[in-house]
């Protein structure tokens, strides 16, 4: 059996101008917790404007805290998920990148855009999954998670947990409510264990079954939950075993 995994989860709220007070708050954070093997942060957390890294001095900035980050990472042993934008290519990307404890980066780079987003920004082009401690995770920002073909798809490559950081303008109260209307469906169908965090605040995690086991709607705020095999996942029923893909 798998061992548990201890996560972290955050809606402590970051600055729109300020990447170094940004990076304070996560390695404040990992150095607070050191017995976590995760940590979330919301979608965009390091970086959400194009005037944090409108200049290269800045882009360098952004680049030294993506290394310290990682440094962080490193020396804690343990994984961190943050949000940020990516350029590559001289596009720009909205990015989640997990800095593991091996130096190894992992960065998704968000697939379905909201009609602002395409303003600004490039849409990824590759949904796949990472493994660490034994367990395969796929990530999934905000809009994404409303897809269920990328459940799918995430689902057939092994993942059992999805992280999911959100940047919706909603009050934590909101978030919470809509989270409610097709979370716990889509945990439940694919067997996954959601991990959810709002840069305006909210944090709900729910489970294979279909649970939400922990939530915490308070604004600037840090969540902990140890995921067990035993507990977390459904284990009576595969629902994807019943799937007949050569009719969809």
């Amino acid at each position: 059996m798998k061992k548990d995994l201890k996560i972290g989860v955050s809606s402590l709220i970051p600055s729109e101008e300020d990447l170094g007070y940004n990076y304070e708050i996560i390695a404040n954070a990992i150095k607070k917790n050191p017995t976590l093997d995760l940590v979330c942060f919301s979608e965009l957390f390091l970086c959400s404007k194009m005037s944090m890294i409108n200049t290269i001095e800045k882009e360098e900035k952004l680049i030294r805290y993506t290394n310290e980050i990682k440094e962080l990472a490193k020396i804690y042993n343990t994984a961190v998920s943050y949000g940020l934008i990516i350029k590559k290519e001289e596009q720009y990307y909205i990015g989640q990148r997990v800095a593991l404890p091996n130096g190894v980066d992992y960065l998704y780079c968000k697939v379905h855009l909201g009609k602002n987003e395409r303003k600004i920004f490039s849409a990824g082009n590759k949904i796949d999954v990472f493994k660490f401690k034994e367990y395969t995770f796929g990530i999934q920002i905000c809009l994404d998670t409303h897809i269920m073909d990328m459940s799918i798809m995430q689902k057939e490559q092994g993942a059992e947990i999805i992280i999911a950081p959100f940047k919706t303008p909603y009050d934590s109260q909101k978030r919470a409510k809509n989270w409610s209307k097709y979370m716990l469906a889509r945990a439940y169908e694919c067997n996954f264990c959601m991990i959810c965090s709002n840069y305006y605040g909210g944090i709900q995690i729910v489970n294979g079954n279909g649970i939400c086991v922990k939530e915490n709607l308070k604004n600037n705020s840090f969540l902990v939950y140890t995921v067990s095999q035993e507990n977390d996942f459904n284990k009576k029923i595969d629902y994807f075993s019943y799937r007949k893909p050569e009719l969809y």
